[in-house]
């Protein structure tokens, strides 16, 4: 077995390449693409269209909404669910649910190696928690794998967030929140869907909402607007609403290392602890680690006696 970067993370079992989350051109020819979710830093539509006849594998919710952004013609989709074993070209693929986004899958390869792509193990107002699956080989994301990402629970995140946004519906009338979207965006969009605050959706939250099985219950805004309520932003608009109001509700993992009490570490992937606790239980003899902090976890294990391979994608 060999693992590598090729514009995705590149695994050769036996004479098969499987290529996972390509985001640039790969210098193999795979045999099976796998797509673990639909945010864009995991799949490049360029390089889908140019293995148009390599098969693809992905959710229903997934390809769903990497169509939104642009036409594939890839003849051999495989559509997958949580729970669903397929083989395709001589490769054995199980899925399991990753908690991450709507559609977001782990995947097991041939009963050997686990691909956990993007997961949480929380439980979300929006999507339930992604489980630990057992493994010779574990390929894990590591966007959080330093110990300063340690996150409260989401319970006191939730509350911590309705505070604020009391406090400042209280002195201004409203409350920008930003947010990745799709993602925790939209667990906020049910967080305040039954408050008392009028609730205004941007349009690029609004889009993925049915994904989450959220119904239009508020009203839909295309821009930035200066009104009474709670205003839900994809985190892009950051700065541009910070120009307006300095002390915009921003949320994200990052912010457990700022010192900004309107930054909040709420996520939709799983913090520092849930990637050691699904290491430990995970029951693997091979760790590699990709994304975020990738080389720092990778070290972390290797010095708690696992053995450990960081993926440096380029």
């Amino acid at each position: 077995m060999k693992v590598a970067s090729s514009g995705g993370i590149a695994i050769k079992l036996e004479d098969k390449w499987i290529l996972l989350d390509p985001i640039s051109s790969p210098g193999i020819r795979p045999d099976v693409i796998l797509i673990s979710h639909a945010h864009r830093d995991h799949y490049n539509l360029n390089v889908l269209r140019t293995f148009y006849d390599v098969p693809l594998v992905a959710s229903k919710e997934t390809f769903n909404i990497i169509v939104q952004g642009g036409y594939l013609r890839n003849r051999k989709v495989f559509r997958m669910e949580d729970g669903e074993e397929i083989e395709v070209e001589g490769v054995h693929i199980r899925a399991e649910n990753a908690g991450h986004i709507p559609g977001s899958l782990q995947y097991v390869i041939n009963e050997k190696v686990v691909f956990t792509g993007d997961f949480c193990l929380e439980e979300r107002n929006v999507l339930k928690p992604a489980k630990i699956i057992e493994g010779e080989v574990l390929i894990i994301d590591s966007t959080y794998g330093r110990p300063p990402y340690i996150f409260p629970e989401r319970r006191e995140l939730y509350e911590r967030i309705e505070r604020l946004v009391r406090e400042k519906c209280a002195e201004h009338g409203y409350a920008y929140i930003v947010a990745r979207s799709p993602g925790v965006a939209q667990e906020l969009v049910r967080l305040f869907m039954d408050k008392s605050y009028p609730l205004l959706v941007h349009i690029n939250v609004f889009r993925y909402a049915r994904y989450f099985g959220i119904k239009s219950d508020f009203t839909v805004i295309s821009g930035i607007t200066v009104s009474e309520g709670v205003h839900i932003y994809p985190y892009r608009l950051k700065n541009k609403l910070r120009k307006i109001d300095e002390n915009t509700i921003v949320v994200t993992g990052w912010a457990a290392g700022w010192n900004d009490p309107y930054s909040l570490p709420l996520s939709s992937h799983s913090d520092f602890e849930h990637l050691v606790k699904y290491v430990l239980e995970s029951g693997a003899k091979k760790v590699y680690t990709v994304w975020g902090n990738a080389r720092s976890f990778s070290k972390i294990l290797r010095d708690m006696g696992f053995e450990s391979h960081q993926i440096a994608l380029r």
